[in-house]
């Protein structure tokens, strides 16, 4: 065995020997900080809603732009087509039959 082993074979028996103190409990920062955290209720910051109001807003915002153009598009909608109209379309129509 050399020098260095027999330093560190030491080293390693003087750290075993070594009393060691078991903590008894939880430091008061720490026990602080989990209650502060527990009373807060849930974080309400979570980065991955941050821009959830963003996206409902945006969504209602295009909910009602196509219920206003269904509504302005409406009496094409519900009108009959014209005889030279249908008269037109009568090629394209037939074309769909099996």
């Amino acid at each position: 065995m050399n020098r260095l082993d027999h330093q560190l074979n030491r080293l390693f028996q003087a750290a075993a020997r070594a009393r060691r103190e078991i903590p008894r409990g939880v430091p008061f920062a720490v026990e602080a900080q989990a209650l502060a955290q527990w009373r807060g209720g849930p974080d309400t910051r979570d980065d991955g809603f941050v821009l959830l109001p963003l996206v409902r807003r945006a969504f209602a915002l295009a909910c009602v732009l196509a219920l206003i153009a269904l509504a302005l598009s409406y009496p094409k909608l519900t009108q009959h087509p014209s005889d030279e109209v249908v008269i037109i379309n009568s090629p394209v129509t037939l074309s769909y039959l099996p």
